[in-house]
Order: structure tokens, then sequence, then C-alpha cells
């Protein structure tokens, strides 16, 4: 399970689009390119735990209709305020989707789904993704893979202007605990202008499973077309020594003629 702490701190989402908005732009142009290349018509788009909300705003200048789910508030705040062509949704966790209506994609990215406590909670979401895309829609995400959990065990301190990151990894067998602490700078109106620094805790559980797993458990869903990609969107047999597994998933049901 995630544990977020809120704070009052209005920046964190212009701080974090600020530092991962690279991740969401490259996001897009991949997307944008399949869409192009396999001659697909993606009008209605979901994104699930949206963040700052970068790769929806990409898409919805290019005509798409956007919608986003959020579950911490300092994300969800700063969408509402910043982007006022896109629906934004506050959810209770990420499987929360129910009743959002039917999209032509889906994506969920960042290696959210690694936050969800238990392999089973995959199997729900993938249903519930299934059950909200059209017919021919596409289910693209991401997840670290094991390559990356098996033995990661760091400490990562990276700082600029505006936000401090520090984030300790312990592994314990297949288990691996991320606490991450955004340490975030305000500027205070009073007599010394002093500049504090606001905390922001994420404790996440991130677990490492076999990617068979996971085509398994979209086939359960109904899924019957998958593809394992890289972060370019070429195809892979493997991910042995890839970090993030990416997967396209579409959804096909025959269509019974009258």
């Amino acid at each position: 399970m995630t544990e977020i702490q809120n704070t009052q701190n209005a920046n964190f989402g212009q701080v974090w689009s600020e530092t991962e908005r690279t991740f969401s732009e490259n996001l897009a142009r991949r997307i944008l390119n399949f869409e192009k290349m396999q001659k697909l018509k993606i009008q209605s788009v979901l994104d699930i735990c949206s963040g700052s909300g970068d790769l929806l705003s990409i898409l919805a200048n290019e005509g798409k209709i956007c919608t986003g789910t959020e579950i911490n508030d300092n994300f969800l705040d700063y969408c509402l305020k910043k982007y006022s062509n896109i629906k934004f949704f506050k959810t209770k966790d990420i499987l929360d989707i129910d009743n959002l209506g039917q999209y032509d994609l889906i994506t969920c990215n960042h290696d959210v789904l690694n936050l969800l406590s238990k392999f089973s909670d995959w199997d729900s979401l993938f249903k519930k993704v299934y059950n909200h895309l059209t017919n021919g829609g596409i289910f693209i995400f991401d997840y670290y893979s094991l390559h990356k959990l098996v033995d990661w065990n760091e400490i990562i301190f990276n700082e600029n202007k505006e936000i401090d990151v520090l984030k300790s990894i312990v592994t314990n067998e297949n288990q691996t605990t991320i606490t991450t602490n955004f340490y975030t700078s305000i500027n205070y109106e009073n007599s010394s202008n002093e500049i504090r620094k606001q905390k922001l805790t994420i404790k996440e559980q991130k677990y490492s499973f076999q990617n068979e797993m996971v085509f398994n458990s979209l086939k359960s869903a109904k899924f019957r077309y998958m593809i394992l990609i890289d972060s370019s969107f070429h195809p892979i047999s493997d991910s042995q020594n890839i970090d993030r597994v990416r997967i396209i998933a579409i959804k096909r049901e025959n269509v019974v003629q009258k």
C-alpha cells in the first residue's frame, strides 16, 4: 500500500512537472507516432494517476478528449488549476475507475502499477480497464522489471533550486520498500523572509515477478493482443536487461454482423 502524507505546498505539482516532464513528453510522442503508424483513431484518453498532468496536456493539445484520475491532493489541485480543458477526478485508490465511461486509450505509467499492494489488484485493474475501453481500444502501461528490483539497494540524492529528493531503497528477498522524501522550498511572507522546506513522504511497497504473470493476467481480463515494447515502442522478446517494462494491450471483440 502507498502511504502519502499531503502538505499545503501548492508548488509541488509544478516542481514535479519540471523534474519529470521529459518522461511524459517522450511517452506522448511515442503514443502519437504509434497512432499514426498503425492508422488508429484515438479520440478519448484516460490516464490513471495522472501526476502533474503533463502527458494529458500534450495529448489534449493534439485534439484528444482527456480525462485523468489522481489520489494525491497536491497533484489534483495543481492539475485542476492549470488545465481547464481536461477533466480530473479524485479517486480513493488506483483501482477506483468505475463509472468513468469508455475510452480509445487508457494509460497507467511511471511504474504506478508497482504501488499496488498485491498482484491480485493487477488482475482487478486489468479487468476494469478492459471494460472501460472501446472495441479496438488500447491500454499502455509500464512497471519496474525483475531486473530492476531484484538487487536494487541504493540511496539517491538529487538537489536543484526548487526540490531536494532523498530516496531510500531497501530490498529484502522479493520485497522492496522505498521511502521518498520530497523537500520543497516555500517562501514565507514574514519579517525574516525565511525560506523553509516542507516535506512530502511517500512510502511504496514494490515487489518483483515474472512478465508471464502479467501476460496471463491480461489474458484473464480478455485481452488477446499484447506486445512487449521498450521505451521507444520497439517490440522486444523479453525484458531481461530492461529496468522499466512497457506493454501495449489492445481490446478486440468480434462484432456480430446483422
